[in-house]
């Protein structure tokens, strides 16, 4: 083989060795219901491959009724103009630049994924799945009154719709907060079951902060896909007690005579809370407050059947360290920023 060939087959190799993609794809659950795989030479199995500099293109992808989709990414971008994003049947958005193959879950009718490329080459491999709903969930049907429901969220697979006499809060906090990617499999969904209009995945509302609201007095949890021995918890409220807190942020502390520290901020006009779902004592030994502020304690929801005392600024740095015992504390601050530090027994 002459040289010239050799030179003329090594630049189409390195050629072909990125690949291209296009907007506005298409992709139906195959009758086979075998996965999609882009680009189709690729598997989860190895590395993603080059995905050539200067691409945009998108995949819209159609869930059939009955069923919901899995999705896999591995891939990563090289600079701040580049992304994946994925939007859900509700709009939902979600953007990285570097996917590791967590897991990402769709309910009906689709959803997109979308990928822009700047000037430097990425890399990028992903797999869709069709699975249908499970037939046989192992639910309940529980009605929430002045106490919180607490559920584990993640550990079984499970459907659980939950009712109040107004609307119904959900918050979701993860074991490991720098991993919620678990929670990406529970979603949830307005009203009695799968078939009322779905809102959004625990893994959004625990990244929020906030509170998700029905639009009725039922809401409907579905976590899809098990991940054993999980302590992802689901917090679920009547809203009345609820409504006028902007901001909630667990305290995630492991017990044994352990101190840490929480902040939180709800604006100059919003409350904000700190919400413990562990049954512990509670040991708050220091609180910054602006000067205006009040810190109200209650052992569940924030309701006059489950309040335990309300100081001022002044007043809850006489009253330290405070001893709490419960499960579902929550730590109300009336406005501004607050910093509370705990020492759990």
């Amino acid at each position: 083989m002459s040289k010239t060939i050799v030179i003329l087959v090594t630049l189409l190799a390195l050629a072909c060795a990125a690949n291209v993609c296009k907007q506005g794809n298409v992709v139906n659950m195959p009758v086979n219901s075998k996965p999609y795989y882009f680009p189709s030479s690729w598997n989860e199995n190895h590395t993603a491959p080059e995905l050539q500099k200067h691409q945009s293109c998108s995949w819209t992808v159609t869930v059939p009724q009955g069923y919901y989709a899995k999705l896999i990414i591995d891939g990563k971008t090289q600079d701040t103009d580049s992304s994946f994003q994925t939007i859900d049947a509700a709009g939902n958005l979600i953007q990285s630049r570097h996917e590791k193959k967590e897991p990402y879950y769709f309910p009906p009718a689709k959803f997109t994924i979308a990928v822009t490329n700047g000037a430097n080459p990425a890399t990028l491999g992903f797999k869709i799945v069709w699975t249908p709903f499970p037939k046989n969930f192992a639910g309940v049907i529980a009605g929430v009154g002045h106490m919180p429901r607490i559920d584990n969220a993640t550990n079984i697979v499970f459907e659980s719709s939950y009712s109040t006499s107004t609307q119904v809060s959900i918050l979701s906090f993860p074991a490991d907060p720098k991993n919620l990617y678990a929670l990406r499999s529970a979603m949830v969904f307005d009203g009695y079951n799968l078939q009322g209009s779905y809102m959004t995945n625990l893994y959004l509302i625990a990244k929020s902060r906030k509170q998700l609201v029905s639009s009725g007095h039922v809401i409907t949890v579905a976590n899809l896909e098990a991940t054993p021995g999980s302590l992802d918890t689901l917090y679920v409220q009547d809203y009345a007690y609820t409504k006028d807190i902007h901001q909630y942020v667990e305290l995630n502390c492991a017990a044994g005579n352990v101190t840490c520290s929480v902040s939180v901020n709800g604006g100059s006009h919003g409350k904000s809370a700190v919400v413990s779902v562990e049954l512990r004592t509670e040991l708050l030994t220091d609180i910054e407050l602006e000067d205006t502020a009040t810190l109200s304690i209650y052992g569940g929801s924030p309701n006059d059947m489950c309040f335990i005392a309300t100081y001022n600024s002044t007043e809850v740095k006489a009253a330290l360290p405070i001893s709490t015992m419960g499960w579902g504390n929550q730590y109300v601050i009336s406005h501004g920023k607050a910093a509370l530090t705990f020492n759990i027994h």
